[in-house]
């Protein structure tokens, strides 16, 4: 029998593999029995569930066997990978497609609401959750001028693709054109690639709220208003950039890049209110 057993229990199964690099709080979607963490980094990481404090040491690993629990809350400042395990068989993995949305429907209240697969879209500025989005003609539409993501949990940190339709317009600024946001942890840690320019497109890692580091630049040339389908895709530490399916952009994350840029959730990026995006999609790959 496997360590997690317990009695009347005859297979364990693990679920939800989620990464991190900073204070978080996990809420698993269904019971969990037991919990496996690794801390990657070079501080002690201390984790909260069923009001019982733990600590593991750099470098360590911690497994072991609770009642059942919904969410664990992590402290630290280090990257760390873990996973939850219970007894309750998962459906068969037959489908690459994680997530995907068409937008053919009405937004409230600012907001994207759900894709038909089920995700619940959440809305970021620069520095702080908001609004500032809506659905118009079947495509989501940034309604200010300003720095606007919007993204899904997924579940998947790495060897993903993430594409989307994007209409490249700017209201006249050069800075402003859209793309794709992936990787996305929070509001300073993630990776995004946009427009700079009717011949730029950048790929940028946040590094915190409203910082962003330039990893590469491209020539890429598109005019005001053409739509260009977008696709990054991620494997390991290799990010590859695409528009209308050929390769225009590759880059390889730093060890230090790599555990900044843990995040699960991934979607869109508009910076102009006369900006769109539609037909958006992720997949897991090499399945």
């Amino acid at each position: 029998m496997s360590r997690y057993s317990q009695a009347g229990v005859a297979k364990e199964y693990a679920k939800e593999p989620f990464t991190g690099s900073g204070t978080m709080t996990k809420t698993f979607n269904e019971p969990m029995i037991a919990f496996v963490i690794t801390n990657d980094g070079t501080t002690d990481l201390d984790f909260v569930i069923n009001k019982m404090v733990f600590r593991v040491k750099a470098g360590e690993s911690f497994s072991e066997v609770f009642s059942p629990f919904t969410k664990v809350v992590i402290f630290t400042s280090s990257p760390f990978r873990a996973y939850g395990v219970n007894s309750i068989p998962s459906e068969p993995f037959t489908d690459s497609i994680i997530a995907t949305d068409n937008f053919e429907r009405t937004a409230l209240g600012g907001k994207l609401g759900t894709a038909p697969t089920g995700q619940t879209w959440e809305q970021y500025g620069a520095a702080a959750a908001n609004s500032s989005w809506t659905i118009q003609n079947g495509q989501a539409m940034s309604t200010v001028t300003s720095y606007n993501t919007a993204v899904v949990e997924t579940g998947l940190s790495n060897y993903y693709s993430v594409e989307a339709d994007i209409v490249m317009n700017a209201n006249g600024v050069t800075a402003n054109y859209g793309g794709l946001m992936f990787s996305y942890l929070d509001y300073a840690n993630n990776l995004f690639i946009r427009g700079d320019s009717l011949n730029t497109l950048i790929l940028f890692r946040t590094t915190a709220a409203n910082t962003y580091a330039r990893l590469n630049t491209v020539t890429f040339n598109f005019t005001e208003g053409q739509t260009i389908r977008f696709k990054a895709t991620r494997k390991g530490k290799n990010i590859e950039i695409f528009a209308d399916d050929v390769s225009i952009l590759t880059y390889t994350l730093t060890d230090t890049e790599d555990q900044a840029t843990t995040g699960t959730k991934h979607g869109l990026f508009l910076k102009a209110t006369n900006a769109a995006a539609d037909n958006f999609k992720v997949q897991l790959l090499e399945v």
